[in-house]
Order: structure tokens, then C-alpha cells, then sequence
């Protein structure tokens, strides 16, 4: 935007975080800052309320909650202050740190804790971690030899062969741990965001995705630090599938879509998929044409699923029309799943609100057509279903026992056309679970257990019959209600 009345500027410096914008320093070294709003629209003013002591040089950086903390030295480089947001339009007063600072720098770890460097007139260089609680605690001290005038510090992103583990608890804050590429878990569960209603982890931090209380979709970005609302609408639930982000309207239940608003503007917003369908739920699975096969509970209509495909690439388009499946059932759906079978045939898996019996629909072949009848799958009352495939491209379903929370897995293509018998996985009951995939493509199952409040990782081969030794990692409470694992990256650093 063209922003009028605005004084000579000396140093700008972006940032992205709840909000995006930038903070700036006038040539009378007073600080300033310009916030974009939510909506997309800027705040049109220059905030007054920003530091009003001269300032040599600044630097700013998202915290874990996402607001903006500004950090400026004075001009005689005496002094060294913090200035932190605490609402979408205002800064705090600030807080001085009694040092003398010749020349700093800030980044996040990988947890998206800040950090600052500092290199002092003593000739002493050092490192601080911000904690969640508002502390700061030394991380690494030397002495200065060569006398640094200037610093920069990297960000940490995701490691090389690293993994991430995601737990969102009662209170509604999610905690992640990390694995390093030797295969060691951090010793202890570190905060990454609260006020989360539903989670999902991509395939990197930067993908991960959040729905909280008021139903607003977040991006959450720099592990964890940067928390950008994906539009104002409100959903009720988030569906994700690469880079198709889908999502359940709260009030009316239409379906939308994230995607660009086509006005010629690369700008995202929430637009209702082709055909207007509201959906109990809905599922995607990548189908043998590398397009997004979405599958939906028809709201008005609960004993019938539609189903239509769209491209993955950004505005890619839909084929237009939703066929209804499986004919006329007398059976009506809670939830589906869908997946892609060795074959290349989808299938689609529902729950029946009844009993919670799983039955499937599946293709005939690739491109093939569609039964008119529902299969019986398997023939015991589950909840949280969910599809694994396997590296040969086989698929195995995986669900929690709706009687005994213990977690069951069955194989969708069972032989001679009988019903899928449940294999009980060694866990015990769990109260959530979550798949990943290791570097070697072996198939990872994560539990909470339902008496320990434990999360345990244990390593599911091809014979579904047979384990790795189960291991437990750090305690974190009796308070977890889901964990989403991250895939496990297959590059090894060399140095």
C-alpha cells in the first residue's frame, strides 16, 4: 500500500507473524512498525506507541505465539532492549536488559524458541534461548579474540533426516519433539502452540496446520512461530492432502477450498468447491492420475457418499460434477476414509452411524466404475479410521476398537471376498495414534496408551503379525488426546 506521512527511514526490517509487516528506524533512530491485518488489509498508521528512545541498530523476530519482539540497542550502544507485541495494534512498553551490547543477532531453534547472540565491549560473546516463560537461559559463552562488530545469526530449520512428533493435549496447546537424524529423541516435549482445536503435521513444520476455538485455519510457520490466519471464515474441521488444503464450513457445511481468488491477484481466500456440497465429512486420497479423488458424507443425505476429483497444482481446476456412490444403502455414514490400492483402483472406506462397522466401495480397475453395493469390511464397532499403504503399494486399514480403545488392523483386500478379520496390535488400549514413515519406508505406528498416558513408537513390517521392539518416549502427562508423526526425512548430512 501507499502509506503517506511517513518519516525518513534508515533501516526497514521485514517480519512474518501473526501479522506481516515491517519495523522500521527514522533517521531520528525512533522505531516504528506497519502491520497488515488479517483480512488482507493494512493498518494504515504509524504506531506511536513504539519505542521512543534512539536506537542503532534493530532486529525483529516472531516468538512462539507469533507475536512480534523487537530487539534495538541505543545509540551509544549502552543500553539493550526488548520491545514485544501484545495485541494486533500495540507494543509493550519494553524491557531493558542492563548490558552493553557492541553487536547482536536473533533466530528461533528448532522448537521456535528465540535466540539471541551478543557480542560484548568486554570482549565476550554469547548466546541466549528465550524460554516459553518469558526467561532467558545461556546457551553457549567464548571469548571474543577477534572483536566482532557484526553478527548474523541462521535459522534452524528441520534437519536433514530428522522427524517430528506432535502431541495436542486437553487444554488445547500442542507439544512437539524431535528426533535427530542418529535417531535420538529430545529429552523433554517442548510448547509449539496452543489454542488448537485440530492439528495436522506435513511433511515439514513449515506445513503444519492448525484449527482453533473460533474456528479459523492457521499456517503455522518457522516451527511454530509464525501463526498466519488462512483467510476469516469459519470451519468446523480441516481436511489435507499435499498441497490441497480442503475444510468443512462451520455453519452451513459446504465444502472449500484454500486457493487463489482468480481476480488476477495471486491472493488466497476460502472458495466453495464446484457444486456447493455440504459434507458430514469428507476424505482425499492421490489417485492413479496424480489428481485429488475427494470423497464426501453427503449432509442431506448421510446414506450417501459423492465423490469428484481435482488437480493438486494451485487453482488446478475440478472435473465439475459429484457422483453419487454405492448405490441406494439403508446404511448411514459418520466418516470415511479413502485410499489407493496396488492396483490403482481407489477405494473408499465408511463407518455406518448404526453399529460402526467398516464397509468399502472399491473401483473395478483404474478409471474403472463403481459397484452399486457397499462391502461389509469388517464386522466390530471402530473409531478414528484411518488407511496405510505400504511401500509395494499394498493398503492395510487401521482403527481403535470402539469397545475396548484397543487398535485393530485389517487388510482391505482380504482373500475370497470374505469380511477383513482385526488383527490386534501388541499397544493395548490407546487413547490416539498416528502413522509415519522412517527413511527405510517401513511403516511407523505412534500410540498414546490409554492406562500410562505414554507415547510409544514401534516399527510395523510388511507381516502385520510381527513388531520392533516398542519405545517409549518422554512423559509428557495424562492430558494427551491425539499425536501426528511427521515422516521421517531420508537425507543423511555428511558434516
Amino acid at each position: 500500500p501507499e502509506i503517506t506521512n511517513v518519516p525518513v527511514l534508515v533501516q526497514i526490517e521485514a517480519v512474518q507473524a501473526t501479522q506481516v509487516g515491517l519495523i522500521a528506524r527514522d533517521a531520528s533512530n525512533k522505531l516504528w512498525a506497519l502491520l497488515q491485518r488479517v483480512d488482507g488489509s493494512w493498518l494504515s498508521f504509524w504506531y506511536a506507541d513504539m519505542a521512543t528512545g534512539s536506537s542503532s541498530q534493530i532486529a525483529v523476530k516472531a516468538d512462539w505465539q507469533g507475536f512480534i519482539n523487537v530487539y534495538f540497542t541505543s545509540a551509544d550502544g549502552l543500553s539493550f532492549q526488548e520491545q514485544k507485541q501484545t495485541a494486533s495494534d500495540s507494543f509493550d512498553a519494553g524491557t531493558q536488559l542492563p548490558l552493553s551490547f557492541e553487536a547482536f543477532a536473533t533466530t528461533s531453534d528448532i522448537s521456535g524458541l528465540n535466540q539471541l547472540f551478543f557480542t560484548q565491549r568486554s570482549g565476550l560473546t554469547s548466546g541466549f534461548l528465550k524460554t516459553a516463560q518469558g526467561g532467558w537461559d545461556p546457551v553457549v559463552a567464548f571469548d571474543d579474540v577477534n572483536h566482532f562488530t557484526k553478527l548474523v545469526a541462521t535459522e534452524s530449520t528441520r534437519l536433514p533426516g530428522s522427524q517430528e512428533l506432535f502431541a495436542l493435549l486437553k487444554n488445547q496447546t500442542v507439544y512437539r519433539l524431535v528426533r535427530d537424524f542418529h535417531g535420538t529423541w529430545e529429552p523433554q516435549w517442548r510448547l509449539f502452540a496452543s489454542s488448537v482445536k485440530q492439528f495436522f503435521a506435513g511433511d515439514a513444520s513449515n506445513l503444519a496446520l492448525a484449527l482453533d476455538n473460533q474456528g479459523i485455519v492457521y499456517s503455522l510457520k518457522g516451527n511454530g512461530a509464525v501463526r498466519q490466519p488462512l483467510g476469516n471464515a469459519t470451519m468446523d474441521k480441516t481436511i489435507v492432502s499435499q498441497s490441497l488444503l480442503l475444510a468443512i464450513d462451520g455453519t452451513s457445511y459446504t465444502l472449500k477450498e484454500w486457493t487463489v481468488r482468480g481476480d488476477g491477484t495471486y491472493n488466497f481466500e476460502w472458495k466453495v468447491v464446484p457444486g456447493a456440497v455440504a459434507c458430514l465429512d469428507a476424505a482425499v486420497t492421490k489417485d492413479a492420475n496424480a489428481m485429488a479423488a475427494v470423497f464426501c458424507i453427503d449432509i442431506a443425505n448421510t446414506n450417501r457418499i459423492l465423490y469428484s476429483n481435482t488437480s493438486y497444482e494451485v487453482d488446478g481446476g475440478w472435473s465439475g460434477t459429484w457422483t453419487p456412490l454405492g448405490g441406494t444403502s439403508p446404511l448411514t455414514w459418520r466418516s470415511v476414509a479413502a485410499a489407493t490400492i496396488a492396483s490403482g483402483a481407489l477405494a473408499v472406506l465408511a463407518v455406518d452411524d448404526t453399529q460402526g462397522f467398516v464397509y468399502k466401495l472399491q473401483q473395478t480397475g483404474v478409471n474403472g466404475s463403481w459397484p452399486s453395493f457397499w462391502t461389509l469390511l469388517l464386522a466390530s464397532p471402530v473409531s478414528n479410521l484411518t488407511v496405510v499403504t505400504w511401500p509395494s503399494g499394498q493398503v492395510s486399514g487401521l482403527a481403535m476398537s470402539a469397545t475396548t480403545s484397543v487398535l485393530v488392523s485389517f487388510d482391505l483386500e482380504p482373500e475370497d471376498g470374505d469380511a477383513a478379520s482385526a488383527m490386534r496390535v501388541p499397544e493395548g488400549a490407546v487413547a490416539g495414534f498416528s502413522v509415519a514413515m522412517d527413511f527405510n519406508q517401513q511403516t511407523q505406528l505412534f500410540c498414546v496408551s490409554a492406562s500410562t498416558a505414554l507415547v510409544t513408537v514401534t516399527t510395523i513390517p510388511m507381516n502385520v503379525g510381527s513388531y520392533s521392539p516398542i519405545e517409549t518416549l518422554p512423559s509428557l502427562g495424562d492430558n494427551i488426546v491425539a499425536v501426528f508423526a511427521t515422516d521421517q526425512l531420508d537425507i543423511t548430512p555428511t558434516s
